[in-house]
This record gives structure tokens, C-alpha cells and sequence, in this order.
């Protein structure tokens, strides 16, 4: 039931695809998960949500395209070796939407994470598994929201992961300097642009505490590793088509959601070990 469903039941349906190496038992291996939600709001009427969060789901499936026959080659080449033994998770949550506005109360958001999450505790492996339960094989839990806008500002939320979120910041800043970013570049073709990560220079205890409740917090309340990768400046705050009629294809910067889509493809096929086997010539541009 939502706040403005007359006490009706309203169904959620969270979209899930993972991809294991052949052979290997549930329980026994970590996936690397990478999320997003899919579904968008009622109002105002109209509303379409390019950034929230149409953009970072297309950035999502393009970046599985990319990985795809990388970890093909990899899982046959290494067989039954532990480095093949990570798999990916792909999540579009539903339901990360309030129905309504002011919001009645803190539950009326998260209903897709909050209930798989609490369905993933719960749900035990054998006890001869490596892993307790599909929350415990999580490797890091990477979420995408508001994605797509100009000059991007993303604050590291989590001094656990921050060395994660400082990877990122690296293989940003490797992109810039050989002109693989197609935004804000300057004459020489190579990117001018601040980092879109904007505690890259900090420490882990020099970090503001995550005040936004979005998917991951559900997750990281349950203790698994949670990187949210989400627009949101300290000063200006969330990017100006937020929640607005204008938030749809026209305002995207489509130079920025080709270049998020080349680094979270990077990002995964980093985390998973796939140097060596990725295409030479990947398509980095990404077609909304």
C-alpha cells in the first residue's frame, strides 16, 4: 500500500539479471552489482525522468554490452581458476519514487529496495556455501541515480567504499588526459573539465555523512558495501531539471551520458579482471 493507493495493494516489480561463470554454485561466488531504478513519477503529469533514472539504465545496459564477451573470454580462457570466479548483477529497482508530495512519511520511498533487500537476508544458503545469503555475495553494491546533466558533482557517501569511489576518480581522470571524454573538451581535443568527483582529494574520515536516502541505504543498514554514484552538489544541490517536466531527452547533455557510459563500462571491466580480453576498438558512445 502507498499513501495515496486507498489502501490497495500496489505491486513493485524489481527487474534482476546476474551472470555467473559456468558451473559454479550459487553461494559460492561474489557478484559485482550495479543499480539502478527504472520506475518514474506520477506527477507532475507528464514527467519522464531522463536523469531519474532513464539515462543511468541505459548507461547500465550499455556497460553489460560491453562486458559481455569480455567475460566470455575470460571464463573460458581461466576455466575453474578463483580469478573467474566473480560474476555481475544488474538491478532496476522499482518503486524508488515517493507517491506522495510533501511526503507523508519517510517509508514512502525505496518500496523495491526495501523489499528485496529485506527478502535477500533472509534467503540462506546451504550452509556448506561460502557465502551466507545473496546480501553477504554482494562485492559492491554501485548505484547510478541522476545521471545525465551538465558538470556532474558526485561527494563520496561512504568512508567504506571510498577507495572505490577514488578508483572511479582515477579512471576519470586517465580518460581526460587521453581525450576519451567527448565532454567540455578544450581545442586540443583533451578534456578541461573539473573531476566530476569532488572528494577525490579527501581522506576516508574527512568525508560529509550521507544524508540522501536513496536504494543503496537499505542495502548498506543490511552491511553490504554500497557506492552510490549520485549528482548532488553540497551548495547547489541536486541538478536543476530534478523532479521537473523538463527532466527528459532534450535536457541531457549527451556528450556526459557517453562518457558515464565509458566509465562505468571501465569501472566494471576493472573490478572484474577484464584487461586482456575486452574489444581493442569498444563502442564508447552510447544511443538513447
Amino acid at each position: 500500500m502507498t499513501p495515496v493507493s486507498d489502501g490497495r495493494n500496489v505491486r513493485f516489480t524489481n527487474f534482476i539479471a546476474f551472470r555467473d561463470r559456468p558451473g559454479v554454485e550459487e553461494g559460492n561466488t561474489t557478484r559485482l552489482t550495479i543499480v539502478a531504478h527504472a520506475d518514474s513519477k506520477l506527477r507532475p503529469t507528464g514527467f519522464i525522468g531522463a536523469i531519474d533514472s532513464a539515462a543511468p539504465c541505459a548507461m547500465i545496459m550499455h556497460a553489460a554490452r560491453s562486458i559481455d564477451k569480455a567475460l566470455t573470454r575470460k571464463w573460458s580462457s581461466k576455466g575453474n581458476s578463483p580469478a573467474a570466479a566473480q560474476g555481475v548483477q544488474i538491478i532496476f529497482t522499482d518503486g524508488e519514487e515517493r507517491f506522495s508530495d510533501p511526503p507523508v512519511d519517510i517509508t514512502d520511498q525505496l518500496y523495491g529496495s526495501r523489499a528485496l533487500a529485506a527478502d535477500w537476508e533472509m534467503q540462506k544458503y546451504p550452509p556448506t556455501a561460502r557465502y551466507g545469503n545473496r546480501l553477504a555475495s554482494i562485492s559492491l553494491f554501485v548505484l547510478l541515480d541522476l545521471l545525465g546533466a551538465s558538470s556532474p558533482a558526485i561527494s563520496s557517501r561512504s568512508n567504506v567504499t571510498h577507495w572505490a569511489y577514488k578508483n572511479l576518480a582515477r579512471l576519470e581522470s586517465r580518460f581526460r588526459h587521453l581525450g576519451g571524454f567527448r565532454s567540455t573538451q578544450n581545442k586540443t581535443g583533451i578534456s578541461a573539465a573539473r573531476s566530476w568527483f569532488i572528494d577525490k582529494d579527501k581522506g576516508a574520515g574527512e568525508l560529509e555523512p550521507d544524508h540522501i536516502l536513496d536504494d543503496h541505504v537499505p542495502f548498506a543498514d543490511r552491511g553490504v558495501d554500497v557506492l552510490p554514484i549520485i549528482d548532488h552538489h553540497p551548495v547547489r544541490g541536486f541538478p536543476e531539471v530534478w523532479h521537473t517536466l523538463d527532466d527528459d531527452a532534450e535536457h541531457l547533455d549527451m556528450a556526459v551520458v557517453g562518457d558515464w557510459s565509458l566509465l562505468v563500462s571501465a569501472f566494471m571491466a576493472e573490478w572484474l579482471e577484464l584487461e586482456g580480453y575486452m574489444d581493442e576498438n569498444p563502442k564508447s558512445v552510447l544511443v538513447l
